[in-house]
């Protein structure tokens, strides 16, 4: 009996065991099934397709992969939207490279809410519309080696990501709108060999965020427009606890224009440039082309002096609603009765400046209108307006000429008493003098021409108390007197 029951349990056991191996081998076979052809086995919850032929996305069937990479294929619809990823809602990783995708549409990404990291490298032209990442919240999105990339304005609206790569891709340029909705969690930016001559100045705060940064082999025009970009390089380039880039000074960008700083770091440009300030509006011309249409003309200092970095544009008051064109120095406007309100805008990296010109059709003009080769040109001066005709001062400037009118005047004043008191003190001694030269002191002649002053042995001055008198002359001898009578007696 026993030796039966240990055989009864050897073949139960055996059983056993070939029907797990047969459960196992059917569990694979659906799996090899399941895995579209042209890819490899689909084990470890990958799906791998590299070999050319397929002509679209896969649609997946009882296979849930976690990472899908395809590459070198040519789809039949070049164009990527939601419905091509309808079984993919637990992938982790997507990669999608060489595979002549040029457009994602809105929302296509929607729903895959494990998606960590995407990547549409490798394709020729690629046009990224608005919310195409919707939802996301991505570790690394790489857009790398496009032959021309496109983005709409809002095409990361929605979109959480950590790493952002687009390099070797023609670049053309980066806007604030575009980078704005991924500021908060962006902290590594890739943007290595573009076609990027110049950023926004917007951008400060989300460079000034991010740990790692490459701008290297792009064009960058070198002027007061980067001279933002050149202040956050410098103070991380001597910031070891910040770095921006692994301490390489050949990472660091560099300039292609102008000649004088061809070759040059960006970072240096904050010792360079020394005379960046912001635009000035000098002049606005208006030109009479006729009765019913004129020009207007917005000229600012910068321009004058050969630098066109700075943009000028009209508006209407409203602030909202440019006019011909944008950012256009020349427009020409029609002339109505009622008052139109322009405003003239002039701005650059490091600052704006604004003036408004109020417009109406006066009857007036007609009789001072000169007409010169199918050009009007008017005499007409504009009434002056605003406060006594004069700019606007602070109070500060106001407070500063009440004072230095003040002291102008006490100055003047103390000057005046001074003058007047010495005037008097020489009046009066003079007055002194003359009363004592005539107080009780007889004049003596010394002969028609003599000098009725008294004047000291000593010196020139004027005595203060009389001379003595003369001496009386001495009787004459008496001999004198017996020589006259002996004459008298001959």
């Amino acid at each position: 009996m026993n030796k039966w029951k240990l055989i009864n349990l050897f073949l139960f056991q055996v059983g056993t065991l070939i029907c797990q191996f047969v459960f196992i081998l059917q569990i694979l076979i659906a799996f090899v099934a399941s895995c579209p052809e042209l890819c490899s086995p689909c084990l470890n919850g990958d799906l791998f397709c590299d070999k050319p032929g397929l002509l679209e996305i896969p649609s997946l069937r009882n296979l849930i992969p976690q990472k899908v990479i395809l590459q070198n294929q040519q789809f039949t619809n070049p164009v990527l939207g939601s419905s091509n990823f309808s079984n993919y809602r637990r992938i982790t990783d997507l990669t999608i490279r060489s595979c002549n995708i040029n457009k994602i549409r809105p929302y296509a990404l929607t729903g895959l809410t494990h998606l960590r990291v995407v990547d549409f490298s490798d394709n020729t032209d690629l046009f990224i519309e608005n919310n195409s990442f919707s939802s996301l919240n991505l570790q690394l999105l790489r857009l790398d080696n496009l032959g021309i990339i496109r983005l709409d304005l809002h095409a990361f609206n929605g979109l959480t990501v950590e790493s952002l790569s687009i390099q070797n891709s023609n670049l053309l340029s980066l806007p604030f709108e575009l980078v704005n909705p991924i500021a908060n969690s962006l902290t590594k930016l890739f943007l290595k060999n573009n076609q990027l001559r110049s950023l926004d100045t917007r951008l400060r705060p989300v460079l000034l965020g991010l740990k790692f940064l490459e701008l290297q082999e792009n064009p960058f025009i070198c002027n007061c427009s980067l001279l933002w970009l050149s202040e956050i390089l410098e103070n991380k380039r001597q910031n070891a606890k910040q770095p921006v880039f692994e301490n390489q000074e050949d990472l660091y960008p560099r300039c292609v224009a102008p000649p004088e700083l061809r070759k040059e770091y960006v970072y240096t440009l904050v010792k360079r440039l020394k005379n960046c300030v912001p635009p000035t509006i000098v002049q606005i011309d208006v030109v009479f082309h006729s009765l019913t249409s004129v020009g207007l003309n917005c000229n600012t200092k910068e321009q004058e002096s050969g630098n066109e970095l700075t943009e000028i544009g009209w508006f209407f008051s409203d602030n909202s609603t440019k006019l011909s064109g944008i950012w256009k120095k020349s427009i020409q406007v029609p002339l109505t009765k009622t008052v139109s309100k322009y405003k003239c805008k002039a701005q650059n990296a490091l600052g704006n400046s604004e003036i408004y010109l109020l417009l109406t059709y006066n009857e007036a003009i007609k009789t001072n209108v000169i007409h010169t080769n199918k050009t009007f040109k008017s005499n007409h001066s504009p009434k002056k307006s605003g406060f006594l005709w004069e700019k606007v001062f602070s109070l500060f400037e106001m407070m500063c000429a009440i004072f230095g009118t003040l002291v102008i005047t006490v100055i003047l004043f103390f000057l005046l008493c001074c003058c007047y008191v010495e005037r008097s003190q020489f009046l009066l001694m003079n007055k002194n003098k003359r009363k004592l030269q005539t107080k009780n002191y007889p004049s003596y002649e010394r002969g028609i021409y003599s000098d009725t002053r008294i004047y000291c042995e000593t010196d020139m001055d004027v005595c203060p108390f009389p001379p003595p008198p003369p001496p009386t002359p001495p009787p004459l001898p008496e001999t004198r007197l017996i020589h006259k009578s002996i004459f008298q007696s001959m």
